[in-house]
């Protein structure tokens, strides 16, 4: 186990060195603190691709690679809630922007 001090910038940039270095030996990761955020009033149609793909391009960052949808459920009058986990500083991002179109 490798720990790094706080307010280390590259922690996830080292983790996926180490997990390159390393192979199939050992994993390697890098824990992020995340915050969750509730996205509402959805259509109904809407899929967990389509939220992923519209916070990408809302937030200017790939955050499809930490697979930031958790659930998608239904709600009142033909609408959905989106559950996401982003890192806390995309999460404050996205909500000073306060509204997500999706397609």
């Amino acid at each position: 186990m490798l720990q790094l001090k706080k307010g280390v910038e590259n922690a996830s940039d080292l983790g996926e060195e180490l997990g390159k270095v390393l192979g199939t030996a050992a994993t390697a990761s890098a824990l992020l603190h995340t915050s969750t955020i509730e996205i509402k009033d959805l259509d109904e149609c809407a899929t967990k691709e389509e939220v992923t793909a519209a916070l990408d391009a809302l937030l200017g960052v790939p955050v499809s690679k930490h697979n930031p949808v958790k659930s998608l459920r239904k709600a009142y009058a033909g609408t959905q809630v989106a559950v996401v986990a982003l890192p806390d500083d995309l999460a404050a991002t996205a909500l000073k922007l306060g509204h997500v179109r999706i397609n």
